[in-house]
């Protein structure tokens, strides 16, 4: 009995060691003051700028369109495999228009 009550409340204190932190972050994201240990009140003024910037949202999309890719590998006979075959495949006919600009491009510039 004791043995159980002990495990326990070590795994509770392994779980807490590692999802505190993430949680302190989460709570902290929203504060209006730059310095972390004051609270300033609640803002998502951090939220905004960081989806207005083209950088991080590239990136993001980059990332939607691996994780996408990577679920549907498995599970190729269902419907999100169509959606990622449409991006895999709009993605090909970007790249063969731009490769064809290109290659135009420089036969005009070589005569």
């Amino acid at each position: 009995m004791v043995k159980k009550i002990a495990s326990r409340v070590y795994m509770g204190l392994i779980f807490l060691f590692l999802y505190l932190p993430i949680l302190v972050l989460i709570v902290l994201s929203f504060n209006n003051s730059k310095s972390k240990v004051k609270w300033g009140g609640f803002t998502l003024d951090w939220y905004i700028k960081c989806f207005q910037s083209e950088r991080i949202m590239s990136a993001f999309s980059t990332t939607l369109q691996l994780s996408l890719i990577h679920i549907s590998e498995p599970t190729r006979r269902t419907p999100i495999s169509y959606a990622v075959f449409c991006l895999k495949k709009k993605t090909i006919k970007k790249n063969k228009k731009n490769t064809n600009k290109k290659i135009y491009k420089r036969r005009i510039s070589v005569t």
